[in-house]
């Protein structure tokens, strides 16, 4: 009888043993499958994360980077399903070390803000992630250590891991340039969290507001100033708010020497870059619910408004100067989709090229690619803008002259 006892308690051990190896490799793997399928349905943030880095020439940061997805996926499905254990968890511990390096080096060096790694879904120091790893290789390593006897992979197992790669590679190319599912805090329809935004003048889940984020280093931003702060003089368009991932006596000297005349409030440094890809952005904020958002350029409807305040304006000056001069009209445009700014003189002129003439251009281009030389700004900052220029295409100088 006692010896029946003991068989069944070894069992329930060993079971309790194997279930503990499954879980292991199963908690893992689903992390990087969550995070895998996150960064394929929207992988732009992931590849200019790789572009920061520097590491690699320009040219194949792409590619490594889908590549990336799609091994990172199927990994995550090889360890929910113990697949070649001998194999897969070894190399996954080494993997998960490398990055954790990566991770460390790019953060320190100020390269990167975070390790790129959960696809924006959670905000993660460089720490917690350090953490996050030691805890993945522990897990791991008791799996390695106490390998399970006479496991087998069955042939759909690792059938299921190479359709994963497949799938997510192809979705990571497809959302490449927009993503197939916005998980983007900003994005229309979401509500404005308090918890974002602790220091804010304004209520923000109230009335209409004009929340923009701004950097010191970013030209465009700056040209935005003006208008912004002629925006926020005027009652009848929604009130400006400005925000930054600085220190708030580096705002106050940003705001001095910018002449800023509208609030300005610090975000963490991190959030703030989970927040926003593209600077300067913009989002329209109505009783606490993002109704539009906007990257690069303040909203048509906004400009004509302003434009109205700023002849208006011109009026009144030339009134109290002893002689009235109307502003000198716009010069009438025969374009389709033309945006004027009145404050900074440029012209913006949508659809430029026709599709034909745009596609041939598009294919010159990817044809010369091993011509292309990195590019470099006026200040000569090296970490300002990674890109590349193409000093000369005789075969559309001509075109691009007659159509100017």
């Amino acid at each position: 009888m006692l010896f029946g006892y003991a068989e069944v308690a070894v069992a329930l051990l060993h079971s309790l043993d194997e279930m503990m190896i499954y879980f292991s490799t199963f908690i893992v793997g689903a992390v990087l499958l969550v995070t895998g399928v996150v960064k394929s349905l929207r992988s732009q943030p992931f590849i200019l994360h790789n572009y920061r880095y520097g590491l690699l020439p320009l040219q194949i940061v792409l590619p490594v980077a889908i590549a990336f997805i799609g091994l990172e996926s199927a990994l995550g499905v090889a360890l929910i399903f113990h697949e070649f254990p001998q194999w897969i968890i070894p190399v996954s511990i080494i993997l998960i070390l490398i990055l954790s390096a990566l991770n460390f080096w790019s953060t320190s060096s100020g390269r990167t803000e975070d390790c790129g790694c959960y696809g924006g879904l959670l905000v993660i120091t460089p720490k917690q992630s350090l953490l996050l790893n030691l805890s993945y290789i522990l897990l791991l390593a008791i799996a390695w250590r106490y390998p399970l006897k006479d496991h087998h992979t069955e042939t759909w197992q690792w059938i299921l891991a190479l359709i994963v790669l497949a799938s997510t590679s192809t979705m990571g190319w497809l959302s490449r340039n927009k993503p197939l599912v916005d998980f983007s805090r900003l994005k229309t329809g979401n509500r404005w969290k308090r918890r974002w935004l602790k220091d804010s003048p304004h209520d923000l889940q109230q009335g209409s507001h004009f929340v923009v984020f701004l950097s010191k280093n970013c030209p465009y931003c700056k040209k935005w100033i003006p208008l912004l702060n002629i925006m926020n003089a005027q009652k009848d368009l929604p009130q400006v708010t400005g925000i930054m991932s600085l220190t708030q006596e580096e705002i106050e000297t940003f705001k001095s020497e910018q002449r800023i005349r509208f609030p300005v409030v610090s975000m963490d440094k991190l959030l703030f870059g989970y927040m926003v890809e593209a600077l300067p952005t913009a989002v329209l904020i109505e009783d606490g619910r993002i109704s539009s958002k906007w990257i690069g350029r303040i909203p048509e409807e906004f400009i004509n408004r302003i434009k109205q305040y700023y002849e208006k304006a011109l009026v009144t000056k030339t009134k109290q100067n002893g002689f009235i001069k109307s502003p000198e009209p716009f010069i009438p445009l025969k374009l389709s989709k033309t945006t004027i700014s009145p404050a900074h003189h440029y012209l913006q002129i949508d659809d430029f090229l026709p599709t034909e003439e745009w596609n041939r251009l598009l294919n010159y281009a990817l044809n010369q690619q091993s011509a292309f030389t990195p590019s470099a700004t006026s200040t000569n900052e090296p970490a300002y803008r990674q890109s590349m220029i193409l000093h000369s295409l005789p075969e559309f100088s001509e075109l691009m002259v007659k159509r100017i």
